[in-house]
């Protein structure tokens, strides 16, 4: 199966579906993964910064739109990070785990650290960071990441997308 539109609507349905799905049983005291962060980390360093960008903008509105933070705030962040993780597309080793789980807690602390910032910017406080374990998302979501990862090679090697580059 090579069908490309298929594929990429499929995948961005998969990764709602985990969202939605995965979220409650994965969850450890209030903390879950970032399925749609680990997401566009996974598909910028393999397909670049535009294929990052073009998931990272994708899965950021899915998420402000299923989510109480100010509109646009994840789209922006996660724009960001797939075009900043795509940069780095031959620089860092992606089959290593360890080079995976460093990516992946630097990408969300970043992510966590800009939301943090867009949310004091516009509404002058902080509400949905108060409590402590938003700060153990980003280590969740990078011991969680192998897992994801795995889980998205099979994916991708079920419809035989080895290349992911856009062509432009």
């Amino acid at each position: 199966m090579k069908n490309s539109g298929a594929f990429w609507i499929l995948t961005v349905l998969m990764v709602f579906v985990f969202h939605v799905v995965l979220t409650g049983p994965v969850s450890i005291y209030g903390v879950n993964p970032n399925f749609f962060l680990l997401s566009t980390i996974f598909f910028a360093i393999r397909g670049g910064p535009i294929l990052g960008e073009i998931l990272g903008f994708i899965f950021g509105i899915i998420a402000d739109a299923t989510s109480i933070s100010i509109f646009g705030s994840q789209t922006f962040m996660l724009t960001l990070i797939g075009y900043l993780v795509g940069r780095l597309e031959r620089h860092v080793d992606e089959e290593k785990y360890s080079a995976q789980m460093v990516l992946v807690f630097l990408m969300s602390c970043l992510n966590l650290i800009g939301l943090l910032f867009l949310e004091t910017l516009f509404r002058g406080v902080t509400q949905g960071f108060r409590s402590k374990s938003v700060i153990l998302n980003p280590l969740y979501s990078t011991l969680f990441s192998p897992i994801l990862f795995w889980v998205m090679l099979q994916w991708c090697s079920v419809f035989r997308r080895t290349d992911l580059k856009v062509k432009v």
